[in-house]
C-alpha cells in the first residue's frame, strides 16, 4: 500500500513541478546568476510547498468547496502582489546591459523564498487539484500511506528541479552575457504576467461576490 502511494506521489510531484511557473522562472534566473546550488535551493522550497498541499489534500481540506473558493481569491490577490514584487526585482536587476548582479544569499533564503512564492502562487493550488484528480489519486487511508505519498511528491518534484538546475548551469556556461540577460528579462516578464493575471482574477472574483 505504501509503495503504491509513494509511486503516485512521485507522479504527482513530477506533474506539478514540471510546468513552467513563477518559481520555475525564479529558479532559472538564480541558476544563471549563482549556479545550480541556488536553483536547487529554490526548487527545494517549491517541493516543500508541494508537500504542504499534499498534506492538505490528504486530510480532505480541498474537498470543502467554499473554503477552497475563499482561499483561491485571497491567494490570487496576495500571491499576485508578491509575484509582482518578485517580477519587478528581477527586471530591475537585469534591464541594464551591465546589470548589478544580485548578491548571493544564504541557501535558507532561497529555500524560504521558493516555499513562500509557491505557497502563495494562485496557479499552484489549481494545478495541484487538477493533477490530483486527473491522476486518480485518492486520499491516503492512513498516516504511513500519507507519509509515503508526501515523500513521493517531494522526491518527484526534486527530480525536475535537479534536472532543470544542472542542465541550466551547464548550458549557462555556453551563453553570452547578452543571452543570459535576455533570459533573465524573459523570466521577469513571465512572472509579471502571472502576477497581473492573478490580480485581475482576484479583483474580478471579489467584485462578483459583492454583486451577489
Amino acid at each position: 500500500m505504501e509503495l503504491l502511494f509513494l509511486f503516485k506521489g512521485l507522479l504527482l510531484g513530477l506533474a506539478v513541478g514540471t510546468p513552467l511557473g513563477p518559481v520555475g522562472a525564479l529558479c532559472i534566473s538564480r541558476t544563471l546568476d549563482h549556479g545550480a546550488r541556488a536553483g536547487l535551493a529554490t526548487g527545494f522550497g517549491a517541493a516543500l510547498a508541494d508537500g504542504v498541499y499534499t498534506i492538505l489534500a490528504s486530510i480532505g481540506l480541498f474537498k470543502v468547496g467554499h473554503v477552497l473558493a475563499d482561499l483561491q481569491l485571497w491567494l490570487q490577490l496576495v500571491g499576485g502582489g508578491i509575484l509582482l514584487i518578485v517580477a519587478g526585482c528581477l527586471w530591475w536587476r537585469h534591464w541594464q546591459p551591465q546589470h548589478t548582479q544580485e548578491a548571493k544569499q544564504h541557501d535558507v533564503f532561497y529555500i524560504l523564498s521558493g516555499l513562500f512564492v509557491t505557497l502563495t502562487s494562485p496557479t499552484t493550488i489549481l494545478s495541484f487539484l487538477l493533477f490530483f484528480t486527473s491522476l486518480g489519486i485518492q486520499a491516503p487511508p492512513g498516516l504511513s500511506a500519507m507519509v509515503a505519498m508526501l515523500c513521493g511528491v517531494i522526491a518527484g518534484s526534486m527530480v525536475w528541479w535537479v534536472t532543470l538546475s544542472l542542465s541550466l548551469e551547464r548550458l549557462g556556461q555556453m551563453f553570452s552575457a547578452t543571452t543570459v540577460r535576455a533570459i533573465n528579462l524573459t523570466a521577469a516578464g513571465l512572472v509579471g504576467l502571472f502576477a497581473f493575471y492573478a490580480l485581475a482574477q482576484g479583483i474580478v472574483g471579489f467584485s462578483l461576490q459583492q454583486v451577489q
